[in-house]
């Protein structure tokens, strides 16, 4: 082995000899630097204390943007693309390396001179010799700039879903398939007022009202077998208090060891409250406007239809006495104003409260309102009534003649149909009712406070109201459950 003086006398003729490296005991130099020069990772080997480089490949160039000959001229120029904030624990590393230390897997940033910026993976390993001095260094550094930008990418991402889980006021969590819960956010933690160690591990189960456990099993159930659930859970804070959730849930099976259930959940125990307390102002408020109706129209019938009905009979008398012609022709133009207001009170009345409600029923008040209906409107309306309808409670059918009426109303107002059909029907405990007519379908815009009116009679009832509508018309569906008759 030749020594280090003769060496570094011929690498000062030629830095880029190839028997500059023959001292690693390859026996085709030229084919070593062939395959050197051809690697995508810079490759270097340099002498004992770093002094001087003995071989850089080409790949240097093009990761560093210098040429290698800057390196045969200073040994550590290199260091100065690394960037700043790199830069001492690339040296550190260094030093320990010419100690004997190597080290594997150092990352750092490389500024090129054009100002562009690599990320490099470097390793180093000390060479020794017979007698275990070191008489060679060698190195070598791997661009990984995609691999550092994906990664990059990927923990921005990461950091905007914690951002977005840790602040979020809706409970996120994640749960096996027997409920157990995994993981979970700190909003609900403050709501409900536990320890993240409290909740995890443990079942949903033990959250819930006891009332509602039956309805969590259910719910484990249905996401096995759909794989997602949505729906309204009570869940019970460690001070006792019960706080509605509205949940929507999904199953993952992909990419995870073992399925698991991601959960999103939001607090609507104020808007619920908000809900019901304006449900019962609103019905209140039906309730109150229906007293009223009631008396203004038996004011209406008892003491203004009476005395129309008596000012019509003389009216009529007087017409057959002996008058004038003149006269005669007035006294006819009274009584046939006084008929037309008659008939206007008495229709007038039956709208705010109709009395065949409470003397024969649901059925006959609705045929008798769709006969004015039609005699008022000529649309067509056709009544099918069960004949096991019998009776029901006051509140329910004044509910259900209301819904009739409104239906009716608003057919004439918007749907432009020239028919309807009413039917009522009886069946295992629940009064059905539906009202349709094959117009142009109900506009948003439209549906105004009567259908909430009508919604809220139906509610207060313990019954549902939905509506179907398109542009072949109209159906809205009514379903009261019958309990007993209050009359």
């Amino acid at each position: 082995m030749r020594d280090e003086k003769n060496e570094a006398n011929e690498n000062s003729k030629n830095p880029r000899s190839c028997d500059a490296i023959h001292g690693l005991e390859l026996q085709d130099s030229e084919y070593f630097r062939q395959i050197a020069d051809n690697l995508q990772v810079v490759f270097a080997i340099s002498n004992g204390d770093l002094s001087k480089f003995l071989y850089v490949n080409r790949t240097y160039e093009d990761i560093w943007g210098l040429p290698v000959e800057t390196l045969y001229a200073n040994s550590r120029s290199f260091l100065e693309g690394v960037h700043r904030d790199d830069k001492d624990k690339f040296e550190q590393a260094l030093e320990r390396l010419i100690q004997g230390e190597p080290f594997t897997d150092l990352e750092c940033r490389v500024i090129r001179p054009d100002g562009s910026i690599a990320w490099v993976s470097c390793r180093g390993y000390p060479v020794r010799g017979a007698q275990g001095q070191i008489y060679r260094l060698v190195g070598s550094a791997q661009e990984i700039t995609e691999r550092k930008l994906a990664e990059n990418q990927i923990r921005e991402s990461e950091d905007r879903y914690r951002d977005l889980v840790e602040h979020s006021q809706d409970l996120i969590c994640t749960h096996d398939l027997q409920g157990s819960l995994l993981s979970i956010n700190d909003a609900p933690l403050r709501i409900l007022g536990y320890r993240r160690e409290e909740m995890l591990g443990r079942p949903l189960r033990d959250f819930v009202t006891p009332e509602a456990r039956p309805h969590c099993d259910a719910y484990l159930a249905k996401i096995q077998t759909d794989g997602f659930a949505q729906g309204l859970l009570p869940v019970l804070t460690k001070s006792g208090e019960v706080r509605l959730w509205e949940f929507n849930n999904s199953l993952r099976t992909e990419g995870v060891s073992s399925p698991i259930v991601r959960g999103l959940a939001h607090d609507v125990t104020e808007q619920k409250r908000a809900e019901a307390e304006l449900g019962r102002v609103t019905r209140q408020l039906l309730k109150i406007q229906d007293e009223e109706r009631h008396k203004i129209a038996r004011d209406l019938h008892d003491t203004t239809g009476q005395n129309l009905a008596a000012v019509v009979t003389l009216l009529d008398r007087v017409k057959h006495s002996a008058l004038s012609s003149k006269n005669q022709e007035f006294i006819s133009e009274c009584h046939k104003i006084a008929i037309q207001c008659l008939q206007e009170i008495r229709t007038f009345s039956y709208a705010l409260y109709p009395p065949m409600l409470d003397e024969a029923g649901i059925e006959s008040a609705i045929r008798q309102f769709a006969n004015g209906f039609i005699e008022h409107t000529g649309i067509r309306v056709e009544v099918k009534v069960t004949p096991a309808l019998e009776r029901m409670s006051s509140e329910v059918e004044l509910a259900l003649f209301r819904v009739v009426q409104e239906s009716l109303v608003n057919i004439q107002r918007h749907s432009r149909s020239r028919t309807a059909q009413i039917r009522l029907d009886r069946q295992d405990g629940v009064v059905l009712l539906d009202a349709s007519d094959q117009g142009v379908g109900m506009q948003s815009s439209k549906s105004g406070v009567g259908i909430t009116s009508m919604t809220e009679r139906v509610k207060h009832c313990g019954g549902t109201l939905e509506i179907e509508s398109s542009d072949s018309g109209t159906i809205v569906h009514v379903r009261v459950p019958i309990n007993e008759t209050k009359h």
